[in-house]
């Protein structure tokens, strides 16, 4: 018996040894659990995390319940399985008393509930997949139009693998499972850091699949879909009922001399601009805070101590103020408040003018590696000096020469979540890779160019390199090894565009965190924002955020998801502005060749995205596609025959956004109905329209004109019928995808909302003091008015 116990002993001592901790956390005590459920791919344990079992432990699964107890250690655990392995599981999400595990590769044998599964810590789990443990909201919800929906996955993966989230939205036919072929609703973001985003549910009843493909850094991918439901326009909801002024939409003096752009893991951006003039007199310096969804929230002055801070970064807890004039860090405590708050609270400043360790002699950029330290590049030095937080230097990299790993102009400085430090030497044009305080590697740039900015874009593990003098930026994978151009001084088939895209000075580079990469132009007093995920010769323009005019436009069209159309009739130019801000088309304008408008009077947008342009001269529709390129033909025809135009004063496309409507100024048939294949038909002669200015159609196929000041009514094979209501001076009429009717009544400065079932009944007034003349409206399909002010010149937004 006592041998017995000897070898016993013996066995479970060597046993231990043999499978060691897997980590600290990891006991040596053996963790036997049951398995209790099976599903193809995954199976449940009934022990979690209060008998120690935490994610990633490797488990192996045997083939029967028979359990070797030993009695040294009290039969409390099984330590030794007679049988073999079977199977071999990772665990991925934990319960207090069940457990969630992967399966490894194919069991040897089929799996049952009853077996006993072991852990088994000298198993170290291999690099799994992203794995989603839950989501929210449940699938099938039912949401009503305008509801904001937000998603939220919790994700199990490795601690040190950052995650980055692609989302798409599309419709689903009723009677089938599979995807349908174009977009539903509008997610806020397209990609993402964390894994949340918000849908807002769309005005057309049925089934939409939200689906998000989840990245690791490892290469390592998911994908997940939650199906959600839209009950479609609810009643109760009236366009007009809460709006609110929401301030000035892609306000043209948005930025005076931009200096630099961050971005937080949020993806709200800061601009940081160095105002306009002189300190005094002139507009100071400030932070603008923007929304993920392009609001601009606040704008925060900078104390006059501060006006020659260039340079900006977050850590956690600090905001960084970097000042080459006066060779010095500032640091900020970020205040749970407003960003005004942050700037006026006590300033701690680190560094001093001079030569050596913890001085400055020309710092150019300053950047937060993964570690929090801030990582100042010295021009002068030739330098990255890496300081702490609260401001103790620890060591600096680099030296001047010829040499590798040397640098002779130094001019831009990022980093990457794997401590990676990448600096932009123009004098080499080489990019100089640092990692724990020592030169790694170095590598050529794609330009020979003057190089000014560099970016690392975590989505793709690549780096966006600008060349100012050759107008490109050089996108360098860092897994692949190669370079893609992005071009921001394009030439193409829309000479408008190149003013649009061209970046003239500065050319700092920021990454936005979601594959955009966003060039500062000082001298436009702009941003540009470029695609990282381009592949090809397309120049990756996005949008441009300040620094182009749209005021004076007299048109403004909402379009379905959320961008806005502003048409100038003067200098005949064509604009997009998405929701977030970027303005990221122009067409027409004196410039522009094969397509130059005559007579731009109205602009229309359908339920694709597709643009239409009405010129009265031609009386034609211009067409062009949702992407701005021109389609081969106009709809329409100029002539006085019923099917043809003549006249034209105005046009509507909105409510569904089915087909268009326009009026014309003539003895009869005022209003013609075209599809957007270009047939269509004069509406009878029912009646003669003395004096037309504007007119729309309701969603129900009714036509309401205004002739003179008179609100006049004609149904679908009815009379003209003239309403009792009058207005002094209307100058547009549209119909909201809810059916209500918007009039614009630019002498009494207000806009009125009518019923849909009777427009001539007003059930509110919408005027602001901000907005005092106002003479165009445009809505899109989530509830936001835009509002073109003659008296400012400028657009504003309403919403709720």
């Amino acid at each position: 018996m006592v041998r017995f116990k000897l070898q016993t002993l013996t066995m479970c001592l060597s046993f231990a040894c043999l499978l060691g901790p897997l980590s600290s956390n990891a006991s040596a005590v053996t963790i036997a659990a049951k398995v209790t459920a099976i599903s193809d791919e995954s199976i449940i344990l009934d022990k979690g995390r209060a008998s120690g079992i935490e994610p990633r432990m490797v488990f192996d699964v045997y083939s029967d319940a028979l359990v070797v107890k030993l009695p040294l250690n009290g039969d409390k655990e099984p330590v030794y399985i007679k049988q073999t392995v079977i199977a071999r599981v990772i665990v991925r999400a934990v319960n207090t008393n069940t457990s969630r595990a992967a399966i490894y590769g194919s069991p040897k044998k089929a799996l049952k509930v009853g077996y006993f599964a072991l852990y088994n810590p000298t198993q170290k789990a291999e690099n799994q997949s992203p794995f989603v443990a839950s989501i929210s909201p449940a699938p099938k919800s039912a949401y009503s139009w305008r509801e904001r929906v937000n998603i939220k996955l919790t994700i199990i993966n490795e601690p040190e693998d950052d995650m980055y989230f692609e989302w798409i939205c599309r419709s689903m036919p009723n009677d089938d499972k599979s995807e349908g072929a174009f977009e539903g609703g509008v997610l806020v973001s397209k990609r993402t850091r964390v894994p949340e985003n918000t849908w807002i549910c769309p005005p057309q009843k049925g089934n939409y699949r939200v689906q998000v493909t989840i990245y690791d850094t490892a290469g390592k991918r998911a994908t997940e879909k939650i199906d959600l439901v839209s009950t479609g326009i609810n009643p109760t909801k009236k366009l007009g009922a809460n709006l609110k002024y929401r301030g000035v939409f892609c306000e043209t003096n948005l930025f005076q001399n931009v200096r630099d752009v961050t971005f937080d893991d949020k993806g709200r951006m800061y601009v940081l601009q160095g105002g306009s003039g002189s300190f005094v007199g002139g507009t100071s310096p400030s932070i603008k805070v923007f929304k993920a969804n392009g609001q601009l929230t606040e704008s925060a002055d900078l104390p006059s101590a501060h006006k020659d801070c260039s340079r900006l970064a977050f850590s956690e807890r600090y905001l960084f103020l970097l000042d080459p004039e006066n060779k010095v860090v500032k640091r900020f405590r970020l205040s749970t408040g407003s960003m005004a708050s942050t700037l006026s609270s006590r300033v701690y400043q680190f560094g001093r003018s001079g030569v050596g360790n913890g001085k400055f002699s020309k710092p150019v950029d300053m950047c937060i590696d993964s570690n929090s330290q801030i990582c100042i590049l010295d021009f002068q030095q030739s330098a990255i000096q890496v300081f702490k937080e609260s401001g103790t230097f620890l060591f600096s990299m680099g030296m001047e020469g010829t040499d590798v790993g040397q640098m002779r102009r130094p001019v831009a400085l990022a980093s990457d979540p794997n401590g990676r430090l990448f600096c932009l030497d123009d004098g080499r044009k080489k990019v100089l890779v640092f990692k724990g305080g020592r030169f790694e590697s170095e590598f050529s740039c794609g330009s020979r160019g003057k190089l000014t900015g560099i970016a690392y874009d975590p989505y793709k593990d690549s780096l966006g390199i600008v060349d100012l003098e050759d107008g490109v930026i050089q996108r360098y994978s860092m897994k692949t090894e190669k370079y893609t151009t992005l071009k921001f001084a394009w030439s193409g088939t829309q000479p408008s565009m190149v003013k649009l895209m061209k970046i003239t000075e500065s050319g700092m580079l920021r990454s936005d965190g979601q594959s955009g990469f966003v060039v500062v132009d000082r001298e436009g007093s702009s941003l540009g924002l470029f695609s990282a995920l381009t592949t090809t010769n397309d120049p990756g323009f996005l949008g441009r955020m300040g620094g182009v005019k749209v005021e004076g436009s007299t048109k403004v069209a909402g379009a379905p998801k959320g961008d806005l159309l502003v048409l100038n009739t003067s200098s005949k130019m064509l604009t997009r502005v998405t929701r977030k801000g970027w303005i990221n088309l122009r067409l027409g304008g004196g410039d522009s060749k094969g397509f130059l408008f005559n007579t731009p009077v109205d602009v229309a947008v359908s339920d694709t995205g597709s643009i239409y342009v009405l010129d009265a001269k031609l009386s034609q529709v211009h067409q062009f596609n949702s992407v701005g390129y021109p389609l081969k033909s106009k709809l329409g025809s100029p002539g006085t025959r019923q099917s043809q135009l003549t006249e034209c004063l105005d046009m509507d496309c909105s409510g569904l956004r089915k087909q268009l409507t326009i009026l014309q100024d003539r003895k009869s048939h005022n209003m013609h109905q075209m599809g957007f294949n270009g047939k269509g038909q004069a509406w009878p002669a029912i009646a003669t329209i003395d004096d037309p200015v504007v007119g729309c159609q309701g969603i129900d196929g009714k036509f309401w004109i205004i002739d003179d000041d008179v609100l006049v009514s004609i149904p679908p094979g009815g009379a003209a019928s003239p309403t009792s209501y009058k207005f002094d001076k209307i100058t547009d009429m549209t119909t909201g995808i809810d059916g209500h009717f918007y009039i614009v009544d630019v002498d009494d400065g207000y806009i009125s909302v009518h019923r849909a079932n009777g427009a001539q009944t007003i059930k509110k007034k919408i005027e602001f003091k901000k907005i005092s003349e106002p003479r165009d409206i445009g809505l899109d399909n989530y509830g936001r008015m835009y509002v073109f002010d003659e008296n400012s010149g400028k657009i504003h937004l309403l919403s709720d």
